[in-house]
């Protein structure tokens, strides 16, 4: 319905259906001094398709990047939106808006697979004819990452004509605010993830990443990525920057290190029974209790430029090399004893051939 009286029209149950997607309106319009308005009180779409007609009327960088993630899945928004427009030809149209998107069984193309994502995000910003300036907040109950879980994801966002940051650095150049958040996710358990990161709009989909986890289980770490594994415990921690495009798991760089505590990880009896006299100290009968390892990342290859597995009776020293095929070369020396009680240094060296089971 539309009602005009004293140069305001207003807008009430107005709908609109565009594909598959359903639109729903109120508000009101005006002409004042050569512009004109539109208050969008309520705003409301169903089932949003993010085809080429709602690509090309965002902001060019903007849309180009949605374009390459392509987003999908049951999307709906509700809020609120001013309009305003120039009489001049040409003049484009300046805008601000308060929205909310709420995604269920929703997915991405970044490099990697995204699917089943259920969860929303609310924005708030301006555009003009320079500037695009929107603030968010992510709010994700659940995500399978290369059909990993990961739950919880909340934090901020900025996305500005150029970019879309998250974390602290959406965060540092806010005046007179709280001290800049990072995104937070639960993973692995227990586990807490907290990343700062930034995408690019440029033609590849520039993106780095740096990301922290703490508290991790081992155990559902290994029934994730190693459901054959039993008996293993522990709690992992480590930290990783990462460098790459949205193009593929191949144009990624980075690097990081990873700590593992309070493990189990494999028993050894009968060298426990021969070391026992050895140490001052009954030894654990744990092979290895922690780890500590540092890495490089190349595409989808680790190369592990260290690689400590710590135990009161061996510790194992090395370094080498996990490709994307799941393939070891993986090169180690041994150690007696533990810290302050180690006996003697290195005896033997390991080879884990690419070839090899391990």
């Amino acid at each position: 319905d539309f009602y005009y009286r004293d140069g305001v029209v207003t807008l009430t149950n107005v709908e609109a259906q565009h594909g598959k997607t359903k639109v729903a309106i109120e508000g009101v319009s005006r002409m004042a001094g050569g512009t004109s308005s539109v208050q969008l009180k309520r705003l409301t779409a169903d089932n949003i398709d993010f085809d080429q007609d709602l690509l090309d009327a965002l902001p060019r960088s903007l849309g180009s990047a949605l374009a390459r993630l392509g987003p999908s899945g049951y999307i709906n928004m509700d809020g609120v939106m001013d309009l305003a427009i120039a009489s001049d030809e040409g003049a484009v149209p300046q805008l601000e808006w308060d929205l909310r998107f709420m995604v269920v069984k929703g997915s991405l193309q970044a490099g990697l697979k995204v699917e089943h994502l259920d969860g929303e995000v609310r924005l708030v910003g301006h555009s003009d004819t320079r500037n695009l300036l929107c603030r968010g907040e992510l709010d994700i109950a659940s995500v399978m990452i290369n059909d990993l879980q990961v739950t919880s994801i909340k934090g901020p966002l900025l996305i500005d004509s150029e970019q879309l940051l998250a974390g602290m650095w959406a965060e540092r150049n806010i005046p007179n605010s709280r001290a800049p958040r990072f995104m937070t996710a639960r993973v692995f358990g227990d586990g807490e993830l907290a990343l700062d990161g930034q995408l690019k709009f440029s033609p590849a989909g520039d993106f780095h990443i740096q990301t922290s986890l703490d508290h991790a289980d081992l155990a559902t770490i290994v029934t994730d990525l190693q459901p054959s594994v039993r008996g293993v415990t522990g709690k992992v921690s480590g930290a990783v920057n990462l460098d790459g495009t949205t193009e593929g798991v191949h144009t990624w760089r980075g690097g990081g290190q990873v700590k593992l505590t309070d493990a189990y990880l494999y028993e050894l009896p009968a060298l426990v029974s021969v070391l026992q006299v050895l140490s001052i100290q009954r030894p654990d009968r744990n092979a290895f209790t922690e780890s500590n390892m540092e890495f490089r990342i190349e595409g989808d290859d680790l190369e592990f430029t260290r690689l400590d597995l710590n135990g009161d009776v061996i510790s194992l020293k090395g370094k080498g090399r996990v490709t994307g095929r799941r393939e070891l070369d993986l090169k180690f020396y041994t150690q007696i004893g533990h810290g302050e009680w180690q006996i003697f240094r290195p005896l033997v060296v390991l080879n884990f051939g690419a070839d090899r089971a391990v």
